[in-house]
């Protein structure tokens, strides 16, 4: 009796055993399959790019096959360039710098839009008087190099001469320059800026693109041509991925920012909850299309609205095919 337990005990030990093998290189092997991609965002780590992080911790990614690794900006490294060179597979920019970059001759492509309007702004603090586009003639304008196409580009569709009424000053990004009086307006995003601003205790008066005719995509997410010609397999999976993560991300706003809250950065001192929570909910009127569309989706329409904007104002001297600066293939998959 006792010799049948004995055997009984080690048959399940080696089962047990087994089975813990199987599982650790089952394991193992899943991780060795996974292909890897990275993205340069083209912002510091927040809950701007909260879809990437619900992806990539619910798992999304890697259920598509992919072992993804999220590269925050870096002020040293543009993510057009850094996705030219090879260094990042996919990058995240603006509809604008996009355009720029194609009537240079850089071969990327647009794969999805992020956010349907642009949450680039110009403010002033309620306190300068300063209340419409008429009261920045001969005032300086805070504003940094990524910035400069689609506020010039709202100064002169208003009939201001970026270079002859007002006084630009190179700065960094963040509320600090005109919270500190060191120009009267300031730029950035309404997701970000203003909040600092607000959280300051400084009420704003903002004045976005949109409002006075600028249409131009945000959060673009693209990849070089030849990348996504060679591999439109892992393009379909990441944008696919990409897109589910923003579906959820949007109808579970605490959660998501709780996910891009593991996403730590020391250059981001705003990485509080009630900030991103904010900056998240500020941002959802951006992404989410028309009735009837889909995140992520883009049209012929809206780009040759942003490149004649761009031509028009002289941001774009070269003439491009705009049918070539994006693609629809991966969307609606």
């Amino acid at each position: 009796m006792k010799n049948k337990f004995f055997l009984s005990g080690i048959i399940l030990f080696s089962l047990a055993f087994i089975g813990l093998l199987y599982w650790f290189y089952s394991s193992r092997l899943q991780s060795q399959l996974l292909y890897p991609v990275t993205i340069r965002l083209k912002w510091l780590h927040q809950a701007q790019f909260a879809g990437n992080y619900v992806a990539d911790q619910k798992g999304y990614y890697k259920n598509a096959g992919l072992e993804v690794t999220l590269l925050p900006y870096d002020y040293k490294i543009d993510p057009i360039d850094d996705v030219l060179s090879g260094s990042a597979d996919f990058g995240i920019t603006g509809a604008e710098n996009l355009l720029v970059a194609r009537s240079q001759g850089k071969k990327i492509q647009a794969l999805a839009v992020i956010y349907q309007e642009s949450p680039v702004v110009a403010y002033s603090l309620k306190s300068s008087g300063i209340s419409s586009l008429s009261n920045f003639i001969g005032k300086k304008i805070g504003l940094s190099q990524d910035l400069k196409p689609i506020i010039f580009a709202m100064l002169e569709h208003q009939g201001i001469n970026h270079e002859r009424d007002v006084q630009i000053v190179p700065i960094d990004f963040g509320a600090k320059s005109v919270l500190n009086g060191e120009v009267d307006i300031g730029t950035g995003y309404i997701t970000n800026e203003t909040i600092q601003a607000e959280n300051a205790g400084h009420p704003v008066n903002v004045f976005a693109p949109y409002k006075y005719g600028i249409k131009v995509y945000a959060d673009v997410l693209f990849a070089t041509q030849d990348f996504i010609e060679n591999n439109p397999q892992i393009v379909s999976a990441f944008v696919k991925s990409t897109l589910a993560g923003w579906e959820y991300a949007l109808n579970n706003i605490d959660e998501a920012v709780n996910l891009s809250l593991l996403y730590k950065d020391p250059n981001n001192t705003a990485q509080n909850f009630q900030h991103q929570k904010k900056l998240l909910l500020s941002s959802s009127p951006f992404i989410k299309p028309s009735p009837g569309r889909l995140i992520g989706e883009m049209n012929y329409v809206d780009w040759q609205k942003t490149y004649q904007l761009m031509l028009n104002s002289g941001l774009i001297t070269n003439e491009i095919d705009i049918s070539q600066a994006y693609t629809t293939q991966f969307l609606n998959q």
